[in-house]
């Protein structure tokens, strides 16, 4: 019997033994690169201490603040299209995962999160960015510059030159593209002739001609 207690007694002090030999190996939960290391080697640490901070690029996640006036354009699995600093006019893609339920204190904005898929691992963990989220896309529509609408009494309109004179046109615009460029949904046809720049108020049937650098001319083109 005393043999028998011997050997239960032996037994847990394996388990235990055991288990103090498992927590000295540290396996991480997920394949990545070490970013940081919080100890060195042969330091003795707590039990809930930090040791190394891992990251896993081929797959990263991006936090956006959303004006709260637009919030109820955007949707979960809708796309992103973004710039990161640094890369020049690289354009990377992803799309929105979740949105967060309740505004930034301050600011009015919600942020929204979008994953981005980076298996080449060329981006990086707290890079700043700067994109938009795609709500529609146009196919083959007018766009004109930003700089060419004007608004008045909730109406948008555009300079237009016809016959040596220029004639207000009134318009339907869509979103822009966050380019200065406008797609116009109504009121202008491809090959008609606009004022480009804000010249302030013109007079109506006031007589104008086209210079080289003057005037814009509206082509079809893809608008986002």
């Amino acid at each position: 019997d005393v043999a028998i207690a011997k050997l239960g007694a032996a037994e847990a002090d394996l388990v235990v033994a055991q288990k103090s030999l498992g927590d000295s190996v540290l396996v991480a939960p997920m394949n990545g690169i070490v970013a940081q290391r919080h100890a060195q080697p042969g330091e003795r640490v707590p039990l809930d201490a930090k040791v190394v901070t891992v990251v896993d690029l081929t797959r990263l996640e991006l936090g956006a603040s959303v004006p709260a006036a637009r919030i109820a354009q955007v949707k979960v699995g809708q796309p992103v299209a973004f710039r990161v600093d640094g890369f020049g006019e690289r354009e990377f893609a992803g799309r929105i995962e979740r949105i967060n339920p309740s505004t930034a204190a301050g600011s009015r904005t919600i942020t929204v999160y979008a994953v981005i898929d980076n298996p080449e691992g060329v981006l990086r963990s707290g890079l700043f960015a700067q994109g938009g989220v795609i709500l529609e896309r146009l196919e083959n529509a007018l766009v004109v510059p930003a700089s060419a609408l004007r608004e008045e009494s909730g109406q948008t309109y555009v300079y237009a030159l016809e016959g040596g004179t220029v004639r207000r046109q009134t318009v339907k615009a869509g979103p822009g593209d966050g380019a200065g460029n406008v797609p116009v949904l109504e009121g202008l046809r491809a090959g008609d002739v606009i004022v480009r720049h804000n010249l302030g108020l013109l007079r109506e049937g006031a007589p104008a001609r086209v210079a080289p650098s003057g005037a814009a001319s509206v082509a079809p083109a893809a608008a986002r």
